[in-house]
């Protein structure tokens, strides 16, 4: 997610998730660094994510490991981190959600109805939580209940056009009210 929430505009989208992570100048003591993202079960990980630096491919200066709903990424023993002080580490993640999530879900498992995701760096023997960005599933429009109301009077076709009233001719005449009602798939 670049930037701090996405909106989906459908169910089936696949989102990238851009994990940054600046180096520092300060890396004479460093000897190992991981950065690790568990997405919560409702994604999971498709394509092939990338690790670069400045552009350039970084996958072989370490191991990438991705699993259903989880990646990490930790740099080789023995990497030479001078080589990259004051550089920016970008991985990049693409994930979907998985099958017959509804906002209903959501709702039960978030207060907000938002999923949230952080990615964790280790180095040092210390963990650093990133900020959180939030994923939100499109207005389930198509899903909510639908009512159309139409009336007829008996010289009218069944073809209802809205906005158009049923004319009676006298009081006792008898009209029909035809209620339609979509109730979704949810």
């Amino acid at each position: 997610v670049i930037g701090q929430e996405a909106t989906l505009s459908s169910k089936s989208e696949v989102v990238r998730f851009e994990l940054k992570l600046n180096l520092g100048n300060d890396v004479s003591d460093l000897k190992s660094l991981e950065i690790s993202d568990t997405f919560d079960k409702l994604f999971q990980i498709v394509g092939t994510p990338s690790v670069t630096i400045d552009g350039i491919d970084y996958k072989s200066n370490g191991h990438l490991s991705v699993s259903k709903s989880k990646i990490s990424y930790r740099f080789k023993d023995g990497f030479d981190f001078e080589k990259v002080k004051n550089k920016t580490l970008v991985l990049n993640v693409q994930a979907r959600l998985v099958d017959n999530v509804s906002q209903k879900i959501l709702d039960k498992k978030f207060a907000d109805g938002k999923i949230s995701n952080n990615a964790e760096l280790s180095f040092k023997k210390e963990s650093l939580d990133s900020n959180t960005v939030y994923v939100q599933l499109p207005q389930e429009k198509e899903n909510e209940p639908i009512v159309e109301l139409q009336v007829h009077d008996q010289n009218s076709s069944n073809d209802f056009i809205p906005g158009q009233d049923a004319l009676l001719s006298r009081r006792n005449e008898e009209f029909k009210y035809e209620v339609k009602v979509n109730i979704g798939q949810d």
